[in-house]
């Protein structure tokens, strides 16, 4: 015999009474916290900024950036280690031989350090002894140009290696012929190279539409720089602000055996 709703209804309601006894009902405390306005900052205080991921190392992200996106899931926390360590070596070796090889004095130690870090600072081109910083370093901005007679009569002009002029990729790849012109061809202490030089010269205009190179005449230009507190010259005001000077000094005839195809790059 079925029971009325009314008395299902009462048993469903006792069934369900231990889970309300179990569960209070929240109180009036309670849910005034839940509501409640964080506490007002202080006059002047500004509010803390969320937390930010700590980032990796320095060396860890340079390590992760030379293996890259793509291999980044295999540098495995044994490989990290192993180009940390590589990349500590490489930086502290670099920077033990520009010391090196830069600082003043001949002792036996700093010989040694040099003659083993030779090879690495030639190649390289990131030798530079001290003479660029004292005592007497140079006070004038110096360029070389070659005043080239061809064969037809007319007149061509090429310069030497000027970094004002290049990107900095050639900046790289031609500071050491700058430096060549300028620390060597310029000076008369070095003139022994300066028939070389002329012939040099020739040889890359060999095959000029205008026919060789008769005669080669190589020609100073220099701006002399005056020390700060005399004159104040703002970067790139150099031309307007400075007078320049040049001056002949070696004049070289070009003679047939001199006209040869030059070897590759030489241009």
């Amino acid at each position: 015999m079925s029971q009325p709703a009314a008395t299902q209804d009462l048993h469903e309601d006792a069934a369900l009474a231990p889970d309300l006894e179990r569960k209070p009902a929240a109180s009036s405390d309670d849910a005034a916290k839940a509501t409640k306005a964080p506490d007002p900052l202080p006059p002047g205080q500004k509010p803390a900024a969320p937390g930010k991921p700590k980032e990796p190392p320095m060396l860890d992200r340079v390590v992760l950036r030379m293996v890259g996106p793509q291999m980044a899931p295999l540098a495995t926390p044994m490989v990290r280690n192993v180009l940390r360590w590589a990349l500590g070596v490489a930086i502290t070796a670099h920077i033990v031989a520009i010391l090196a090889w830069s600082v003043p004095g001949d002792a036996p130690l700093v010989k040694k350090v040099r003659r083993f870090f030779e090879p690495y600072l030639l190649y390289t081109g990131l030798w530079q002894s001290w003479d660029m910083f004292s005592p007497n370093p140079m006070s004038i901005n110096a360029y070389l140009e070659a005043e080239l007679t061809m064969a037809n009569g007319t007149k061509k002009i090429w310069v030497f290696p000027r970094m004002d002029r290049m990107g900095l990729f050639d900046k790289f790849r031609y500071e050491r012929y700058r430096k060549w012109a300028i620390d060597r061809v310029r000076l008369d202490a070095y003139s022994g190279i300066w028939p070389e030089t002329a012939r040099f010269i020739a040889r890359v205009h060999y095959d000029d539409p205008a026919g060789p190179p008769r005669e080669i005449s190589l020609v100073r230009h220099w701006r002399t720089i005056k020390p700060p507190t005399q004159l104040w010259i703002p970067i790139g005001k150099e031309d307007e602000m400075l007078s320049e000077e040049k001056y002949m000094f070696y004049t070289y005839k070009v003679r047939p055996e001199d006209i040869q195809p030059p070897p590759p790059g030489a241009r």
